[in-house]
Formats: structure tokens, sequence, C-alpha cells
């Protein structure tokens, strides 16, 4: 490390290092709260709902028009032998 500081006209250049790291650690932290925002704008948690999933297929099924989609919800009270 020696003979590149003092080779190079900032002999203390190295020190900078962490003002740099730190920067950089700010931006990303920055990035990150951003994407967290907008993800828990669009429904978080709560309304995520994995592609090509059971339910995804019964949503399509039911936007286009189509009633073919079996319920995937448990029915509220067994069926009557009656």
């Amino acid at each position: 490390m020696d003979q590149m500081t003092n080779a190079g006209q900032d002999k203390d250049a190295f020190r900078w290092m962490f003002v740099w790291g730190g920067a950089l650690q700010l931006l990303a932290f920055v990035c990150l709260l951003g994407a967290y925002r907008w993800w828990r704008r669009l429904g978080g948690d709560t309304d995520y709902l994995a592609p090509g999933s059971a339910l995804d297929r019964q949503r399509r099924a039911g936007a286009m028009g189509d009633e073919s989609g079996q319920s995937l919800e448990a029915p509220s009270q067994p069926p009557s032998d009656q």
C-alpha cells in the first residue's frame, strides 16, 4: 500500500474510503426504502397473489366472465344428507 500512496499525488486518499462507503450505504438505504414504500402501496403482504397460482387462475377466469372456475374456499357448511 505504501508504494501506491507514495506514487500518487494525494497521500491521504485512502482515508476517503469510509466516506464513500457511508455515502453508498445511505444511497442503498434510500433505494430500499423507496422499493418498500412502493411494495406497500401495491398491497404488501395482504394483497400479494403469486403468479400462476390457483387463486390467480380463478381471478382471471372471473374477470373474463368465465364461471367454470372452481371455488377454492372451504364450504361454510357441510352438505346435508336429507
